[in-house]
């Protein structure tokens, strides 16, 4: 008599090996079956390149634009043909400082006039470009006669925005100056003619206090750092009055 389980080992090979393979079928769809367990994403943050707040941008922009010019710097560009634009140079202020002696604060001047008792005037003017350059400015002054009595041209390193320029030269004007007479001051940058300013001459008043307060509106701080360095010169100043003088 067989031993109960002998039986299966007289089974033929083809029987072992389709069960094997039922076997594989069945385990291999019982794993696809199973919930695989959901691995938890990572979040990754992703940090933002930093921005300016809004109100920076739009001053940064307003500054980088074609600056508003003063009435003056207007009519000075008008009058010397230059049109200017957000593309190229621009004036946006242009006209004087008068001295009553070099170690006083000047007066501001565009379109009120010089007072007669000045002594000494120096143009100034302010250039708005739309990228940084280098390059000659030159400043003239011209008498009602049509004589150049000043001229001074160096070459500067302009910023992108505005630059305000004052020349190192002083003119002595005390006693060459009329009230009837119209005066012209003209900005060049690289020969070209940018701003043509004409201005005038006018009596103190009887006031003792006016040559003090006579002023036409105010110059930008760093305008007014480049004075009071000039200022701190005296010996180089008195040496350059006096060959003018000569």
């Amino acid at each position: 008599m067989m031993h109960s389980f002998e039986w299966l080992w007289a089974l033929p090979g083809w029987f072992w090996a389709a069960l094997g393979l039922w076997l594989l079928f069945s385990l291999s769809r019982r794993e696809r079956r199973r919930p695989r367990r959901r691995v938890p994403r990572r979040r990754v943050r992703v940090r933002k390149a930093k921005t300016a707040p809004a109100r920076d941008l739009r001053k940064r922009k307003k500054r980088l634009s074609a600056a508003h010019p003063t009435p003056a710097a207007q009519k000075a560009m008008a009058r010397a043909g230059y049109a200017g634009g957000t593309q190229y140079a621009n004036v946006t202020d242009v006209g004087l400082l008068a001295y009553r002696h070099p170690e006083a604060d000047p007066r501001v001047v565009r379109e009120q006039g010089v007072l007669l008792d000045t002594r000494f005037l120096r143009p100034f003017v302010t250039l708005w470009l739309p990228r940084a350059a280098r390059g000659p400015v030159r400043f003239e002054l011209w008498d009602a006669e049509g004589q150049l009595r000043y001229a001074d041209e160096a070459r500067y390193s302009l910023q992108r925005g505005e630059n305000p320029l004052l020349p190192e030269a002083w003119l002595p004007v005390e006693g060459k100056g009329r009230a009837s007479e119209r005066w012209t001051l003209r900005v060049l940058v690289s020969d070209t003619l940018l701003a043509e300013h004409v201005f005038g001459w006018r009596e103190v008043g009887a006031s003792p206090l006016q040559p003090y307060i006579a002023t036409d509106g105010e110059i930008s701080p760093t305008l007014w750092q480049l004075a009071e360095e000039e200022a701190e010169r005296q010996v180089s100043l008195s040496e350059l009055l006096a060959e003018q003088e000569e």
